[in-house]
């Protein structure tokens, strides 16, 4: 295995983890948590992403994935957010996501 490989094996491991911890805050609560632990599952799931962001900076500083300028990763962010949104009320019109 070469480093880029096993540095996108870590991406997606690390992805996989923040699914896990959605799940968790679905199934139990964003300040529940495991009966032997104490940290929340919120908790968790903010470290989770910290490793997330430790990973693509990584393949970013080796150059194997370039994120657009500060100010592009803005507009993308908020045409994101605003796609959200849309969708959601799309969502709530129909009866699926209740407030």
């Amino acid at each position: 295995m070469t480093r880029t490989e096993y540095l996108f094996a870590c991406l997606a491991e690390e992805c996989a983890e923040v699914q896990k911890e959605c799940a968790k805050i679905l199934r139990f609560g964003l300040g529940s948590h495991h009966p032997d632990e104490t940290v929340t599952n919120v908790d968790k799931l903010s470290l989770e992403i910290i490793d997330v962001a430790a990973i693509v900076d990584m393949l970013v500083r080796d150059n194997l994935l370039a994120l657009p300028d500060i100010g592009t990763q803005d507009e993308l962010i908020d045409k994101k957010k605003e796609k959200v949104e849309k969708y959601m009320e799309y969502s709530r019109k129909s009866g699926a996501l209740h407030d």
